[in-house]
């Protein structure tokens, strides 16, 4: 055991006098940028003053804090521009200022300011969208002011070359554009319909800017009129943009009792109250019609007389251009066929409250043949109330739309076509294009 112990003792001595090869793959000391080589920084006009910090770290064997130094300099965007074929010119020094002392690092890492001017840049561009000022830029370069480090070789790590990317600062207004909707788009409950009005900055905002909401407006893109005074109330999330605050929202809040007209059109307009811009339309023109209307493919249809390929379920297919027409002669390929009236039978999927019977009769040179009829609903099926009386007379309108007196639940709805302005032989034609049945 002795002689073992003396062994091992022996080794030791011997390993002791080797060479350490701990730092045999470590480095001089040197500095260098993070962030160098081409940054594009994103601007934005309402800022006053943008800062860019440039962070400098120093690395290699020794654990030192060196003094360092970031200096403007034209020959790294020279040399940029050479080995990229771009053509930067030097963004003039006007526009922006850069700390340029000497600073001594702590934890081996310093930080240094370059803080632009935006209105100088704005002044500088030519362009609405400042998208010439990606033509300039400012080079500067790190060095060392400490004996014995020197600055690393590599020019994307001891030169960094900042384009500023001015922007706009604005915001968007979702709802913006003239659509026409039904109460589909709306929420509602409790006796109420709401719809929401928003508007985003396309980044996380950081500024103060006001905005004026007006609801109702005006536009000649406005089908119908305004809701009724007192029956609608209009409230926000917020009273303008702030820092955190990158959305408002505007609730427009309607009884459905105060507001019972088929239609309606809502017109708001939103204007900036600051120096943000309003990317693209600034009004929303919504053609409202004050209904929900029944899917079409929720209903069945039948007709106690028809053309073979012009059935009832034509009427209920979403297109003007097909029709149901009656039978007006004894060939096979015409169903039905008699005298007036005629009847055609909707059976919808549920019971609604129905409102408003939309008939869309054909729009040809003969839009005049359908004269007159009426319409029944029912609940059950068996009995029928009469509801609407029709007469168009020789009118060549086309679309007609019918307003219960009073509104009804109904599941069935059938149209009874009394009279024709145009005969075939001794059979008066009628014919339809659409139905469509609204309810609330």
């Amino acid at each position: 055991m002795r002689r073992y112990t003396i062994w091992i003792a022996a080794a030791m001595a011997a390993a002791s006098c080797e060479p350490s090869h701990l730092n045999d793959n470590m480095y001089e000391p040197a500095v260098y940028f993070v962030n160098g080589g081409l940054t594009r920084e994103t601007i934005y006009s309402v800022e006053g003053s943008h800062t860019v910090q440039v962070h400098a770290y120093c690395g290699g064997i020794e654990s030192i804090d060196p003094e360092v130094v970031v200096e403007v300099d034209r020959s790294a965007l020279d040399t940029y521009n050479i080995n990229t074929g771009e053509s930067l010119e030097f963004l003039p020094e006007s526009c922006y200022t850069i700390e340029s002392a000497p600073k001594k690092m702590s934890g081996n890492r310093v930080t240094f300011d370059i803080v632009f001017d935006c209105q100088k840049l704005e002044e500088l561009s030519q362009q609405d969208d400042f998208s010439d000022l990606e033509g300039y830029a400012v080079p500067v370069m790190l060095r060392s002011l400490t004996e014995g480090v020197m600055v690393a070789g590599d020019a994307d790590l001891c030169s960094a070359v900042i384009i500023p990317d001015m922007e706009m600062m604005g915001f968007t207004f979702e709802q913006a554009g003239v659509k026409s909707v039904d109460l589909t788009e709306f929420s509602d409950a409790d006796g109420f319909l709401t719809y929401e009005y928003r508007l985003s900055t396309p980044v996380e905002n950081h500024w103060d800017n006001p905005v004026r909401f007006i609801f109702p407006a005006e536009s000649p893109d406005a089908e119908y009129g305004p809701l009724p005074e007192g029956s609608y109330t209009v409230t926000q999330s917020a009273e303008q943009f702030t820092d955190g605050v990158s959305e408002i929202i505007f609730t427009v809040k309607i009884d459905k009792d105060a507001a019972t007209a088929f239609n309606y059109s809502l017109v708001a307009q939103v204007e900036s109250g600051g120096s943000f811009v309003m990317f693209g339309d600034g009004t929303s023109v919504l053609n409202l019609t004050n209904r929900y209307t029944y899917d079409q493919s929720a209903i069945t249809a039948v007709a106690d007389t028809y053309v073979q390929g012009r059935g009832a379920d034509l009427t209920l297919d979403g297109d003007l251009s097909t029709l149901w027409e009656c039978a007006y002669n004894t060939s096979s390929t015409h169903v039905g066929l008699r005298q007036m009236p005629y009847t055609l039978t909707y059976t919808l999927e549920e019971p609604v409250m129905l409102y408003d019977i939309r008939l869309d009769k054909r729009s040809d040179r003969y839009v005049t043949d359908l004269k007159a009829g009426y319409f029944e609903a029912s609940l059950d099926g068996e009995a029928y109330t009469r509801v609407i009386d029709v007469d168009y007379g020789s009118s060549t309108q086309a679309s007609w739309i019918h307003s219960l007196t009073e509104p009804m639940e109904a599941k069935y709805v059938r149209f009874v076509a009394t009279e024709s302005n145009r005969r075939s032989g001794n059979y008066p034609l009628a014919s339809i294009a659409e139905m469509n049945f609204y309810y609330r």
